[in-house]
């Protein structure tokens, strides 16, 4: 089975190369292919790179901080995604968190962190399962794994050496909030779809229905972005109390949430005199 390994910079290059040469160790009828390495010389690129993409059975997309929002990589990954049959395509990260795919198509797709053996492990056991040509058992492919783990340790280390630490960006308070709010939205969506198949949460047996079931992640949310902020959540309410007056975009925030999902919030800072609930907010609200 053919394997698309993608790749943009050079780090993303390196683990490209290391990925061509172990996976095979692993599974023998795996065939990678990198593009700066299996072009062979005379042939057309572009038309080399058009055929190996509808050829793949497997995509592996390395992903850097470098990559993450690379045009070719998010093109190739939308190629073989989309492709006749469609394939899997799984992300390996390489000096990034999910966090970093937040605003990427990628973050579509599952992922496996390239430092992590558990979450490579599971990429190893996806691949043998699209290539049942192999012959290879569960139990094989494990032992294979354990065998030659540490030949690709090298490169881990090697990179890892190099990233800048504590490289990632920290989130404003704007992109934090924006995240609860589209998790949120989230939540209610996979409750609808839920209903659609079993009938409505009504008739589960969950005492505290609907809205219980979506403010307790809201309100583990809230304590996400304000690990200050003392959270209730009771009988599907969320009462929230701030250490400081919060700011207008979150109570802005607070008021779509209970507006968008149903979900009521009353709450207060320690030097308010009364507590407030959304209701009470003016449209002028700074932020």
């Amino acid at each position: 089975m053919k394997v698309f390994i993608s790749w943009s910079g050079s780090m993303a290059h390196q683990v490209a190369l290391a990925l061509r040469d172990w996976l095979p160790d692993l599974i023998h009828r795996l065939e990678p292919w990198v593009s700066s390495e299996d072009i062979a010389k005379g042939q057309i690129g572009l038309s080399a790179l058009s055929q190996n993409l509808q050829d793949a059975g497997f995509g592996i997309i390395c992903v850097t901080a470098e990559s993450v929002k690379s045009p070719w990589v998010n093109f190739e990954a939308g190629a073989m995604a989309n492709k006749v049959g469609g394939i899997r395509v799984t992300p390996v990260l390489v000096g990034i968190t999910e966090q970093d795919l937040s605003k990427s198509p990628l973050t579509q797709l599952q992922h496996a962190p390239l430092d992590d053996k558990g979450e490579m492990l599971k990429l190893a056991t996806s691949l043998l399962a699209e290539c049942p040509e192999a012959g290879l058992t569960p139990e094989r492919l494990r032992k294979n794994f354990d065998r030659f783990w540490p030949d690709l340790e090298p490169t881990i280390e090697k990179i890892t050496a190099v990233l800048p630490k504590d490289a990632s960006p920290k989130p404003t308070e704007s992109e934090k909030l924006d995240e609860l709010l589209g998790l949120a939205r989230q939540s209610q969506r996979r409750i609808d779809r839920l209903e659609l198949a079993i009938g409505p949460i009504s008739h589960w047996e969950i005492p505290s229905g609907r809205p219980a079931v979506i403010a307790r992640e809201v309100g583990d949310l809230i304590k996400h972005i304000d690990k200050e902020a003392t959270v209730e959540v009771h009988r599907g309410r969320i009462r929230v109390q701030f250490s400081h007056e919060p700011s207008g975009r979150m109570k802005h925030m607070l008021k779509d949430i209970e507006t968008t999902i149903e979900v009521p919030v009353q709450w207060s800072w320690s030097d308010s005199s009364s507590q407030e609930s959304t209701d009470t907010l003016d449209d002028d609200a700074g932020g």
